[in-house]
């Protein structure tokens, strides 16, 4: 799954518009129960399953965050 997310270059700038967002936003900061690893895996995964929407990729990192 790794291997066909970095080879293309739309998912692996997605992923870091996502996870710069993600992590800019203070709802990261009160939430710090995973690392930044693990939500990155999280976010790569989702974008692996074919989601390309910005806002719900981010809200589906959010629910990891609060473990939702």
């Amino acid at each position: 799954m790794r291997d066909a997310v970095s080879n293309d270059p739309v998912p692996v700038s997605l992923l870091r518009r996502v996870l710069d967002e993600v992590l800019a936003d203070e709802r990261f900061a009160d939430r710090r129960r995973i690392s930044t690893v693990v939500l990155a895996e999280y976010i790569q995964t989702q974008i692996a399953t074919g989601e390309r929407d910005i806002d719900r990729l981010k809200a589906a990192a959010f629910r990891r965050l609060t473990g939702a």
